[in-house]
């Protein structure tokens, strides 16, 4: 099985790897039906803050318009292989296999999208938000603790050991902290 349709599978299924990876998936990472499916369930855990059957994703989609009966049948294919699927995912392994999917379709979008600006084909950004585009992509992390609260995590870190006395200037709330 792809890793789109395990992580669609755990969406479904898994609670804690719902509410571990969700906000940090978006919908173009997805491609064809498997985005239409994540939207759905993203769609539906936003709405009533509970995973979705299999049942009510088949309804959502019955009621979704603009659809080919190719598409319609192709998506309920997919949703019966994921529903098939009683393999359990080791959590770890899928949390930081989903990191990694989520890093590679940034770096991937914003690489094609970069492409588009070049040829002109994208009209709404220039050449100079390419860097931009490229360090978004590439900053992508599931770590919700990048940086130091100095405030929260004081007992993190030591004072320096090297001689004399160093000095941390919090400029907006006049705030002086000397070692």
């Amino acid at each position: 099985m792809q890793l789109e349709k395990i992580i669609l599978k755990n969406l479904l299924r898994n609670e804690k790897y719902a509410r571990k990876t969700l906000p940090f998936l978006i919908e173009d990472y997805f491609q064809n039906e498997e985005k239409i499916i994540f939207t759905e369930i993203k769609n539906f855990i936003l709405k009533y803050n509970n995973l979705p059957t299999y049942d009510a994703i088949y309804i959502e989609l019955d009621s979704l318009h603009g659809l080919t009966q190719d598409q319609v049948n192709k998506i309920k294919n997919d949703l019966k292989e994921i529903q098939n699927d009683a393999i359990d995912t080791n959590m770890d392994w899928l949390v930081s296999s989903t990191e990694n999917f989520c890093q590679e379709r940034a770096i991937y979008n914003a690489i094609m999208k970069s492409i588009n600006i070049i040829n002109n084909t994208e009209k709404n950004l220039t050449k100079g938000s390419i860097p931009k585009l490229l360090s978004d992509a590439l900053s992508v992390s599931f770590d919700p603790n990048v940086g130091h609260d100095y405030f929260e995590n004081a007992d993190d870190s030591s004072p320096p050991t090297d001689k004399g006395s160093t000095t941390l200037y919090l400029v907006k709330s006049n705030f002086r902290v000397t070692w």
